[in-house]
């Protein structure tokens, strides 16, 4: 077959979903450019279309290396990148956060005469961002700006992204004031989405700042964005870390009048607000809510309760509720049994102690030195 019919067929593959023909076409392209004595040339054009076809594949991890494959196979024939193959390669780089091969990418783009642009820039500050090159990131910001390209809100989030995971929150904020002056002089590109907020919010949950976190959802709204349940949930972190117990159920409030549902960790990080506060019957009531709402507790929510308990003395309903998780589709770990073997122990409930060691021997959760140091620990407190 021609390069046209090859490209044609990965076309169609692709279109049609078919991505495990699209694989066997690939496999089509490899024999015919290693067939001797005449082998298929190797043009650029063929190879970006194949990484486009792959690249569509709903997996989008193994997507994303496929792409890199395809341009390695495409490079050791001597196919000659363009600019839509270092576009291709860029946004595999930014799915799988693989930034030294984006930095090598962009560098080489000097050397081949292409110009980076807005996106290609944005993909490699994205995958630094994921993988936690910050200062990386923020140069690659300022290099576009030297540059002479207006960074877009792409650009931006993923810088903000950066701050993010260092908990720079006042460099944040000098991007978003960024964002918005941009926005104001007309450039619609700049102005911050609801993922410029999220990355804001992940840094106040980071750090505890509930002050800020409080504020950036009453600036979202006078912004017209409206926050969602993972704009909440991070506000409710960051209230929950500060020790703003009040904040929490407040924000809890809001987001029930919204009609936004919580997920499993903003419950979580209620309950723990719950247990700084004593108040094990508003934690019960929570995952009751849980529940009702088919949000699934997980052995982390359960060990938070489970804590709350112990706090109060509640010994009784430990063993409920140890009893009680297999039933609800939770099984205990090793955390959970060491929770409660400590409490019970401290309790001197030594034959609920014993009952607890033959469930999980039965339940095939056996004890470990950490059991019996929890059982040990918990007897010397009860003195």
């Amino acid at each position: 077959p021609s390069a046209p019919a090859i490209q044609a067929a990965l076309r169609c593959c692709s279109k049609g979903g078919q991505y495990a023909m699209v694989r066997v076409v690939w496999n089509v392209l490899r024999e015919e450019t290693a067939l001797e004595p005449s082998p298929l040339p190797a043009d650029v054009r063929t190879y970006n279309v194949l990484m486009r076809a792959v690249a569509g594949n709903p997996k989008r991890q193994e997507g994303a290396r496929d792409v890199l494959q395809a341009q390695d196979e495409a490079q050791a024939l001597g196919v000659t990148p363009d600019e839509n193959t270092v576009k291709a390669v860029m946004r595999a780089c930014d799915i799988l956060a693989d930034a030294p091969r984006a930095l090598r990418t962009l560098e080489s783009c000097a050397s081949l005469g292409i110009a980076p642009d807005v996106l290609v820039y944005a993909n490699a500050m994205s995958a630094c961002a994921k993988a936690g090159k910050v200062g990386t990131a923020l140069r690659l910001l300022a290099e576009m700006r030297a540059n002479g390209l207006r960074p877009n809100a792409f650009c931006f989030n993923a810088a903000l992204v950066a701050c993010a995971k260092t908990a720079r929150l006042s460099q944040a904020f000098s991007i978003l004031r960024e964002m918005d002056l941009l926005y104001e002089e007309g450039d619609e590109s700049a102005k911050p989405t609801v993922h410029s907020y999220a990355a804001m919010l992940r840094a106040c949950a980071v750090t505890g700042d509930w002050r800020t976190a409080t504020m950036l959802l009453k600036r979202m709204e006078r912004s017209e964005i409206q926050p969602t349940a993972i704009h909440y949930g991070l506000a409710v972190q960051a209230c929950g870390r500060g020790g703003e117990t009040r904040k929490v159920w407040h924000l809890l409030g809001d987001m029930q009048g919204r009609g936004l549902q919580p997920d499993k960790h903003t419950f979580t990080t209620a309950l723990s607000a719950c247990a700084e506060a004593n108040q094990l019957n508003r934690a019960l009531s929570l995952i009751e809510r849980m529940y009702a709402i088919e949000v699934q507790p997980d052995v982390a929510t359960y060990n938070v309760l489970l804590q709350t308990c112990d706090k109060l003395d509640r010994f009784d309903t430990i063993w409920q509720l140890i009893e009680a998780m297999p039933k609800l589709g939770v099984e205990p770990n090793i955390v959970n049994y060491n929770t409660a073997a400590r409490s019970l122990a401290r309790a001197n409930e030594l034959g609920r102690v014993d009952a607890l060691l033959s469930t999980m021997f039965e339940r095939d959760v056996p004890p470990d030195v950490s059991t019996y140091r929890a059982i040990i620990n918990g007897t010397c407190e009860n003195g």
